[in-house]
């Protein structure tokens, strides 16, 4: 007999128990292995979900107000640990709600997701494990929310969500992850350093998995209504108008655009940027502003 895995999914995310929360989602990656979950078509439209399942400590508070310690001190590396185990755990709760909000798609969408939340509980496991041999807790610093108030901006569209959250945020924790081996291993942290190593192995597939799906997007979600992708997509990685300026005027030379739209960065960066375009006719569009194309 098979189960509904978006209520499935729904309950691992209402948890606030750690431990079964873990549990949970253990189980949940071992039914959908044996192939013991179905997506429901019948299954009442997803409430919004503001807050996840989570424990009282760690204390939220906003991003600004996180207690900064120097790394090099025992309270600072024990610190950062939490603050890799609060992402990890932010990470579990990600996942889910993924599996249980977003409908209609093929079920080995919902196994990835399902998969990539039981490789973030067991990421969670290692780190609160190493900060008790710190002599620390999991709820002993301050957290931010900012990991999962993505989720909520998200919600609506699955393209966006696999853009901001697989493509940007898990891309910038592995660049980040890097840095941070190389500063635990330098301050002596051999064992932060290896459970760091062991978490950038998996990330790096979950980002390809956020990658395939949204490069193989077939169609997005506008205004409440569902628009077929037709055109040809085409990434752009690594570039911006000032240490790559004269990448990107080559890059644009090639394209032959007669019109040009500028919408990222600040506006002199932007006129400075326009000025050297040749060839084109260069809009800098603001609030509302419309354009027939």
């Amino acid at each position: 007999m098979t189960e509904n895995v978006h209520l499935r999914a729904l309950a691992d995310l209402a948890s606030r128990v750690v431990d079964d929360k873990l549990s949970l989602t253990g189980q949940l990656h071992a039914d959908c292995l044996a192939n013991n979950l179905r997506p429901d078509r019948d299954t009442p439209n997803p409430t919004a979900i503001i807050e996840p399942g989570r424990p009282d400590r760690p204390l939220l508070v906003p991003p600004t107000a996180v207690e900064h310690r120097h790394l090099q001190s025992p309270s600072g590396h024990a610190a950062l640990i939490r603050s890799l185990a609060h992402i990890e755990f932010n990470a579990i709760n990600l996942a889910l709600h993924a599996a249980y909000r977003l409908r209609g798609l093929p079920a080995h969408f919902l196994a990835d997701r399902i998969c990539v939340a039981a490789e973030e509980a067991r990421h969670f496991c290692l780190l609160p494990e190493h900060l008790g041999e710190l002599g620390f807790g999991y709820g002993d610093f301050s957290a931010h929310n900012g990991l999962w108030e993505m989720a909520v901006k998200t919600a609506h569209d699955l393209l966006v969500r696999m853009a901001l959250v697989s493509r940007v945020l898990e891309a910038r924790g592995l660049d980040a992850s890097r840095a941070l081996m190389r500063r635990l291993t330098a301050c002596g942290g051999t064992r932060a350093g290896e459970i760091l190593a062991e978490i950038l192995h998996d990330e790096i597939s979950h980002v390809r998995i956020g990658n395939n799906w949204y490069d193989g997007a077939k169609q997005v979600h506008l205004f409440g209504e569902e628009i077929p992708v037709r055109a040809r997509v085409h990434t752009i990685n690594g570039f911006s108008a000032h240490a790559d300026q004269a990448e990107l005027l080559a890059w644009h030379q090639n394209t032959r655009a007669g019109r040009t739209f500028l919408v990222h960065g600040e506006e002199k960066a932007m006129q400075a940027f326009a000025a050297k375009l040749q060839g084109t006719t260069v809009a800098m569009p603001k609030l509302h502003d419309a354009f027939e194309i």
